[in-house]
C-alpha cells in the first residue's frame, strides 16, 4: 500500500509541476525564469512544511498516517484552487494561494518515504528503498504523461466544439479545420503568438485567424484546467490509499546472529 501511495504522490507532484509552467508560458507568455518563480510558493512551502511536520512526528504530537492523509487532501485542494484560477486575465501571483496549499500537502507527504522504509524489516530495508525509488521514478513519468494526455484530449475536443459553434468561420473553413483536427495531426498546447504564426504560414489571416486564435486560447485553458483537476482527483485517491497505512512505522526486532 505504501508503494501505491508513493506512486500517486510523485505522479501528482510531477503532473502539477508540469502543467503550471505550460499554462504560464503559453497563456501568460512567461519565460523560463518567470515560470520557475511562479512555482516558488509551492517549493518554499514544501520545505517549511516538511520540517514542521517532521518535528510534530518526532515530538509524537501527530502520526505519520494522519499527516500524510491531510497532505493528500491539501494537494487536492491546491489543485482545485489552481484549476479555478486558470485563465488569460490573471498573473502568476494569482496562482500562489493554490500553490501554497499544494506545497503544504507535498511537505506533509514527504513523511511517506520514511513511513514506508521504516516499516520494513531490517533485512529488507535496502530492497524497500530501491523499490521506493523505482516507484517514484515511475510515478513522475506517468504524471507528466497523464497530464499531457488529458490536456491534449480536452484541448482538441474543446477546439473542435469551438470551431463547430463559431459564428465567424464559414462552413467551408469549419470543414477544413475539422478535417485537419480529425486527421490525427500532432497536437500541442501553443501560445497565441505561435498560433498566429502557424496560421500565417498557411495563409490564414484576418477575422478567420483571429477567431481560430480565440478558440485555441479557450480550448487551451479548458485542457489545462481539466488536467490540473485530474491531478486533484488522483490526490484524493492517494488520500484514500493513505487511510490504509499504519499509523506509525512498524518496529521490527533485529534477529540474533
Amino acid at each position: 500500500m505504501g508503494s501505491w501511495c508513493l506512486a500517486v504522490q510523485f505522479l501528482v507532484t510531477a503532473g502539477v509541476l508540469f502543467l503550471v509552467p505550460v499554462f504560464v508560458q503559453t497563456t501568460l507568455d512567461y519565460d523560463a525564469l518567470r515560470s520557475g518563480l511562479t512555482l516558488l510558493p509551492a517549493t518554499a512551502t514544501l520545505i517549511v512544511a516538511a520540517a514542521a511536520f517532521s518535528a510534530l512526528v518526532g515530538a509524537r504530537r501527530a502520526t505519520h498516517k494522519s499527516i500524510i492523509v491531510v497532505g493528500f487532501l491539501a494537494i487536492a485542494g491546491g489543485a482545485v484552487q489552481v484549476a479555478l484560477m486558470l485563465g488569460p486575465g490573471i498573473s502568476g501571483l494569482d496562482l500562489a494561494p493554490g500553490l501554497v496549499l499544494a506545497g503544504l500537502g507535498l511537505g506533509a507527504c514527504a513523511m511517506l518515504p520514511d513511513l514506508v522504509q521504516s516499516s520494513a524489516r531490517p533485512d529488507n530495508v535496502s530492497d524497500v528503498a530501491g523499490l521506493s525509488r523505482s516507484v517514484s521514478y515511475l510515478g513522475q513519468s506517468v504524471g507528466v504523461a497523464l497530464g499531457g494526455v488529458v490536456l491534449l484530449g480536452v484541448l482538441l475536443s474543446s477546439f473542435a466544439a469551438g470551431v463547430r459553434d463559431s459564428q465567424v468561420l464559414t462552413g467551408q473553413q469549419k470543414s477544413v479545420v475539422t478535417q485537419t483536427v480529425e486527421s490525427g495531426l500532432q497536437a500541442a498546447a501553443v501560445s497565441d503568438a505561435q498560433a498566429v504564426a502557424v496560421l500565417a504560414d498557411k495563409g490564414i489571416t484576418g477575422p478567420a485567424a483571429d477567431e481560430l486564435v480565440r478558440i485555441n486560447a479557450a480550448a487551451r485553458v479548458d485542457g489545462l484546467r481539466a488536467a490540473v483537476l485530474a491531478m486533484g482527483v488522483l490526490a484524493l485517491i492517494g488520500m484514500a490509499l493513505a487511510m490504509r497505512l499504519p499509523r506509525r512505522p512498524r518496529l521490527h526486532s533485529v534477529p540474533d546472529r
